[in-house]
């Protein structure tokens, strides 16, 4: 097996501190997924609602484009 250097920030090995980086990694990924269900919840229910029949189709489509 090799060794592995030890790394100065929080005495681990390079792998240790990828492992870390990594799941900060994932938890970022899972918190922008569901803020982007949430926008685009919204969206759809705001285009859906009876307020947005003043809003042109371009625009519906265009608001339901970005929140997916």
């Amino acid at each position: 097996m090799t060794e592995h250097h030890l790394c100065t920030a929080r005495d681990g090995t390079p792998l240790q501190r990828a492992d870390r980086n990594f799941v900060e990694l994932l938890q970022e990924v899972r918190v922008t997924r569901t803020g982007a269900q949430i926008l685009f919840g919204l969206l759809v229910a705001d285009v859906t609602t009876g307020r947005a029949e003043g809003v042109a189709a371009g625009a519906a489509t265009f608001l339901v484009c970005v929140g997916l």
